[in-house]
């Protein structure tokens, strides 16, 4: 029947008018996929650090962001139609994605209003400059981040075919990635494959224009030639991509062209490692970035929140610890308001084989702690001095010294530990007492007096003179290293926060100490390495957390960010690194006396005492 409506009679029309609402713009399959590759090898960069948990949701976002602005970028949509299609796509598809990272929850509706709960308590503490330990914030920022990127990229893929605007953002992404993630050669090697797949989008694009220009001017070109020209457009980017990934290696055996390219790069891995710590407070603030780093700038605060960064649960010990120092990092170098470390190593570490043995032969107690992290992400061990083994397999920074001893710097585990992870170590606790410190002396090893005894010249001068005043009456090392902290801890006051700051090119240390005369822990123990290495005492910046509060209903420490601290540990012959407490908002450091008969014939009997102190023990400011 002619009348009759079939099938194809429907299609035919439908698709004519299709066909017509589409705007007359070439598309081009190749250059496509790699537009979502490039994307997708940025999000995956980020997927394998595994700072946070969860983090495939963000690859699977930037998958629907790219594709969704391929075809926006493909559709007649205006531009600012598109910034409102991809705007409306993200608050629908963001949110119920996110619903990955929770569970727990009887619908989804209670899930989401949960996720809304968490997320503008994470806002409010980051905009009043507090840290969030909350990793699903971070989570969130990361996959809007990606929706942006990958809508815009794809968006400028099939609309202008501009190469800039589609290899730059997610590049930019995957370095950032890459400067905050521990090394790992092989993730390295992610950088290589994206370089790789951007010149080969550079070669197809920059085809696609020229394939224009030759249907304008009727030149001929046959598939075999667009076959061949794609070939050596993939081999000269394989060429280029390795060349530049092994020539630093292959330089390396040549020595005067080894010294060249370090002298090529040196300015520019500086460069970057200053633009990062330019964003940086004297403590880790970027996801997956260890709360204390390889270089310390003393800084104008110290942390002030109660939010929980661990929990440690002591095993049994036969001897008690005058306190805890969950020990992170030492430092050995200060310059210019900064500590660093010069000439580690590093050493990789084995649980099932390996164990360290303590320094100096002193009679210690070995003991098992247990950490439960609340950080977003750490690779930096805490642990009590001295560590001699960890349950996770891991890197060492470290000396070495003679006789196969090494001079521990700082531990770290092969894989980041996140929140809610827990790990095992043992230490071997030293608890040696006035008199044995006392009797200590001054023989120091070689390798302590070269490496602990550096101060910049222009400050070891004032250093000195005020050090020698404090310590005139006093013989021996403990002696002196008292006298000093029981200085600081009276002399300055305490504040943490500097609203003021030194005058230009003024050294902050020296500011604080000579004239604005308040700080905070990172200040008491600077001064106080310094001033005790200008008498020819060796000590060294140690950094991490102090003890924290003890909770006798979990049995456990809770150690708080707040609790974050800077302390001096000065070396003593025969017995190792010992801590001192010169911080004012810190409780005295009493040890035990030793012998009192020895201690009332010593001459030193009365070192680092005033007023009605014990002999031997600090005095609070």
């Amino acid at each position: 029947m002619k009348n009759r409506l079939s099938l194809e009679s429907i299609i035919h029309p439908l698709g004519i008018w299709v066909r017509r609402g589409l705007p007359n713009r070439a598309w081009d399959w190749p250059a496509a996929g790699m537009t979502v590759a490039l994307v997708l090898m940025a999000s995956g960069r980020l997927m394998i650090t595994s700072w946070v948990p969860s983090l495939e949701i963000v690859q699977t976002l930037s998958l629907y962001a790219v594709i969704l602005g391929l075809v926006l970028g493909y559709s007649a949509f205006t531009p600012r139609n598109a910034i409102w299609a991809v705007f409306e796509y993200g608050i629908l598809i963001i949110p119920f994605l996110l619903l990955r990272a929770v569970d727990g929850y009887e619908s989804r509706y209670a899930a989401l209003i949960s996720i809304g709960a968490r997320l503008l308590n994470s806002l409010k503490l980051f905009l009043t400059a507090e840290p969030v330990y909350d990793t699903l914030f971070f989570l969130c920022l990361t996959s809007i981040g990606f929706w942006i990127v990958g809508a815009y990229v794809g968006f400028s893929s099939a609309r202008h075919r501009n190469y800039l605007n589609i290899v730059l953002p997610p590049g930019l992404s995957m370095l950032i990635v890459q400067l905050y993630d521990p090394w790992i050669p092989l993730r390295a090697w992610g950088l290589a494959f994206y370089l790789f797949t951007s010149l080969v989008l550079m070669g197809r694009l920059h085809y696609l224009e020229r394939q224009v220009s030759w249907k304008a001017k009727r030149v001929f070109h046959s598939p075999e030639s667009e076959g061949e020209l794609s070939r050596s457009v993939l081999a000269t980017a394989a060429i280029l991509v390795f060349t530049a990934w092994a020539l630093p290696g292959a330089l390396q055996s040549i020595e005067p062209a080894a010294q060249s390219w370090r002298n090529f790069t040196k300015p520019i891995i500086e460069r970057l490692s200053d633009a990062v710590s330019a964003l940086d407070s004297p403590y880790g603030t970027a996801a997956g970035e260890n709360f204390y780093g390889s270089m310390l700038n003393l800084g104008s605060n110290a942390p002030v929140s109660d939010a929980p960064v661990f929990h440690v649960e002591v095993g049994e010990a036969e001897a008690e610890s005058p306190r805890y120092y969950w020990h992170g990092r030492t430092y050995d170098v200060y310059e210019n308001g900064s500590w660093t470390n010069s000439n580690s190593v590093h050493q990789s570490f084995d649980p099932g084989r390996d164990e360290i043995t303590p320094i100096e032969p002193f009679e210690r107690t070995e003991t098992q702690f247990q950490f439960t992290y609340n950080f977003p992400s750490q690779r930096l061990i805490y642990a009590p001095s001295e560590l001699i083994w960890m349950d996770r397999r891991g890197q060492l920074s470290l000396d070495p010294l003679p006789g196969g001893m090494q001079d521990i710097h700082a531990w770290f585990t092969e894989r980041s530990l996140t929140a809610g992870e827990s790990y095992q170590v043992r230490a071997q606790i030293a608890n040696p007492t006035i008199l044995d410190l006392q009797d200590a002396g001054s023989d120091y090893p070689a390798w302590v007096t070269e490496k602990y005894l550096q101060v910049p010249q222009d400050l070891a001068p004032q250093l000195r003179e005020l050090t020698e005043q404090i310590t005139a009456p006093f013989g021996t090392p403990y002696g002196k290293t008292q006298a000093v902290t029981s200085y600081l801890r009276k002399e300055i006051t305490y504040e943490e926060n500097l609203t003021e700051g030194p005058p230009p090119n003024a050294d902050p240390l020296m500011w604080v100490l000579f004239e604005h005369k308040k700080g905070f822990c990172m200040y008491y123990a600077t001064a106080e390495v310094l001033m005790l290495r200008t008498i020819g005492i060796p000590a060294r910046m140690a950094v991490g957390f102090a003890q924290g509060e003890y909770d006798p209903e979990t049995d456990q420490f809770v150690v708080a960010r707040r609790n974050s601290h800077a302390w001096p540990e000065v070396y003593f012959p025969g017995v190792g690194w010992v801590e001192f407490e010169p911080t004012a908002n810190q409780d005295p450091l009493r040890r035990q006396r030793g012998n009192i008969e020895a201690l009332r014939e010593s001459s030193e009997g009365l070192e680092g005492t005033a007023d009605s102190a014990s002999p031997g023990e600090e005095t609070p400011g």
